[in-house]
């Protein structure tokens, strides 16, 4: 399906899908919205008047709101429309024209949407609140093909009645609404609540396309056990642990508590005994100082060792 970008005098562009011959009541939604927006929408209904010659400026106005408007209309059509429209001039002769193709106001027209609107129901693995969307726009069609509005009691009731099998229990629980609450918007918040419910629950989550449409917030399944508190962000900082030495056996890492080394039989950690710093001692020979070094043997010095 292509699109179409429509630009306003500040830049803005808007993305819609282009006119064909199937998306007739999805492209008037859009492109209604935007000439409202750029306040064009009265060159089409014929609200806005075009103004006499010797208003200049107002004139001036006018016409470039309507060759603004006639673009806008003209540049979201497939050209296989734009066939149906090429000899028009006026945006309202234009709108006209296609509703007179794509929604004609005739009994036929009348029956068809009539039909369609009873008998709609939620297809197979259906989004249900695609469906409730699609249930809103039949009672629309069935409004602009020149029947009366469906009322919002009568919206609901085709909503519910067009419900798979499994939510019957959904217009049991209804039925003990009071008339002022049974309105079209609760039943639709309670039906598409349920559905999500059971999405989660079946699959684990709801996609991200499905939340943005029923205004819900992403939600992932986690099971409990495997749910964790959030921890701070490791450092670069030494532990504690790690800068301990232990008095056992000279090695970082632990205290004297902890130490491999094996206890003894009574349960008190084996002391490893320090070796005894080496001492120098002076021995005075022939006038002469020699310098001994004492191993922890602790002898006495012979006279061999003597320099």
């Amino acid at each position: 399906m292509a699109f179409a970008n429509s630009h306003d005098d500040k830049g803005r562009t808007y993305g819609i899908k282009r006119l064909t011959p199937t998306n007739y009541l999805m492209w008037v939604f859009n492109v209604q919205s935007i000439l409202d927006e750029e306040d064009l929408w009265g060159i089409v209904d014929g609200s806005t008047v075009k103004p006499p010659t010797t208003d200049t400026d107002n004139l001036a106005a006018y016409l470039k709101k309507f060759k603004k408007c006639k673009r806008i209309l003209i540049s979201t059509m497939e050209e296989e429309v734009q066939k149906l429209i090429m000899r028009l001039n006026s945006p309202k002769e234009i709108w006209q024209r296609l509703e007179e193709v794509y929604r004609p106001k005739s009994r036929l027209r009348k029956i068809q949407t009539q039909r369609e609107f009873a008998t709609v129901a939620a297809k197979d693995g259906e989004d249900l609140q695609a469906y409730v969307n699609r249930v809103r726009d039949l009672a629309s069609e069935v409004e602009r093909a020149g029947c009366a509005a469906p009322t919002d009691e009568l919206i609901t009731l085709t909503m519910l009645a067009g419900l798979p099998t499994e939510y019957n229990y959904i217009a049991s629980l209804t039925d003990t609404y009071p008339d002022a609450e049974f309105m079209s918007h609760k039943v639709e918040n309670l039906i598409v609540g349920e559905f999500r419910r059971r999405q989660i629950q079946d699959t684990g989550y709801i996609s991200q396309e499905a939340a943005s449409q029923s205004g819900q917030v992403l939600v992932v399944k986690q099971n409990a056990s495997t749910i964790t508190k959030d921890r701070k962000p490791a450092t670069n900082k030494v532990k504690r642990e790690d800068r301990r030495k232990c008095f056992l056996c000279n090695e970082k890492g632990h205290i004297a508590a902890v130490c491999p080394l094996k206890l003894t039989t009574s349960g008190k950690p084996k002391v490893k005994t320090k070796n005894p710093p080496k001492k120098t001692v002076s021995v005075v020979t022939n006038d002469k100082m020699v310098i001994l070094s004492c191993i922890k043997s602790q002898k006495k010095p012979r006279s061999s060792d003597v320099l």
